[in-house]
């Protein structure tokens, strides 16, 4: 009797054992967890004519940046400004670099772009990047990056 007790006692551990396993096999079979999901998309942007890419920055990887970025203009005018000037020049050396912060330090920290409709040749307005920009120093100054997209959206589809 006593044996026949141990004997089923181990049929049911194998059992137990099988089951957990066959379990285990089927839930990594169903979750396959080897596979990165991907957390990024590029985005696709519109082409203009001249076979440049616009639109906005925002949640965009530096590399996937188009090359005509979405800003609001010095004159509160919602257009484009080239994402290689918006950024500006990058040093080869230090040597360079050194002169590109000379020659920003003569303009007082300012750099003044242009701002173009999406055809990227037509200028609507100036864009400034550095300094004290004119939208910053207005009562309307955010309080965080999120107000700061809602005021530009606000911008976009107010009358």
């Amino acid at each position: 009797m006593k044996t026949k007790m141990k004997l089923a006692m181990c049929g049911m551990v194998v059992v137990g054992l099988v089951i957990g396993t066959g379990a285990v096999l089927v839930a990594d079979s169903l979750f396959d967890t080897t596979q990165a999901t991907p957390s990024y998309v590029a985005p696709v942007f519109e082409i203009n004519e001249s076979g440049e890419t616009f639109g906005s920055a925002m949640g965009v990887a530096f590399e996937d940046l188009p090359e005509l970025t979405l800003v609001e203009g010095n004159n509160g005018i919602i257009g484009y400004a080239r994402t290689s000037e918006i950024h500006g020049e990058t040093p080869s050396s230090p040597e360079e670099a050194g002169r590109i912060q000379e020659e920003i330090a003569r303009n007082g920290g300012v750099r003044i772009i242009n701002v173009y409709e999406s055809d990227g040749i037509t200028i609507i307005d100036t864009f400034t990047i550095g300094g004290n920009s004119s939208y910053f120093e207005s009562d309307t100054k955010p309080d965080s990056m999120e107000s700061l997209y809602e005021n530009f959206l606000e911008s976009l589809y107010s009358d």
